[in-house]
């Protein structure tokens, strides 16, 4: 008898019930930094993580390599908004410039069509190292936008938001 995987066996579930399992769209997520929403963003970059390998050819064994993981990494977080009045993540990119480092805490939420988490990632001990102005031209009618470049300690998707995805797929 076939393996059936678990995201072939939620299709499956899906389709038996009626209920569709599309996947979410991108363009609908916040940003809350400290318990506080500060905005909506018009792109998030760098929610990625990787680990590092050490690759060992041991003597005598001609056929492969030994494969060690070294250490994990996290990129930078990209975030990118439409300027307004409201200038929050600059103060604080602009008390690092006068060396005072406060890091925090936040989380980037992806949200569904009617606005409700359907996961989430959290990132820990932040702040900001790099801020971009817009790029001002009278020849164009474009958004001015900022961005804002943040390094943090770590990146995990919540054990809450996997559980709540592992909940939606049983009830299909």
């Amino acid at each position: 008898m076939p393996v059936i995987g678990f995201s072939n066996r939620a299709a499956i579930a899906g389709s038996s019930t009626g209920t569709r399992l599309d996947p979410f769209m991108a363009y609908n997520f916040h940003l809350e930094i400290d318990g506080l929403i500060v905005g909506g963003f018009e792109d998030v970059s760098g929610l990625s993580i990787t680990t590092s390998v050490k690759k060992y050819r041991e003597g005598g064994r001609n056929d492969s390599e030994l494969v060690f993981a070294e250490y994990t990494s996290f990129p930078d977080i990209v975030l990118s908004r439409g300027m307004s009045d409201v200038d929050q993540l600059y103060g604080w990119y602009y008390d690092v410039t006068q060396g005072k480092i406060n890091r925090k805490s936040g989380t980037i939420y992806l949200l569904d069509d009617e606005g409700i988490p359907v996961t989430w990632w959290d990132f820990s001990d932040a702040f900001p190292v790099k801020w971009d102005g817009p790029t001002l031209s009278a020849k164009t009618s474009a958004i001015a936008t900022e961005k804002l470049t943040l390094v943090h300690e770590g990146l995990k998707r919540s054990e809450t938001a996997r559980l709540l995805s592992a909940f939606r797929n049983v009830i299909g």
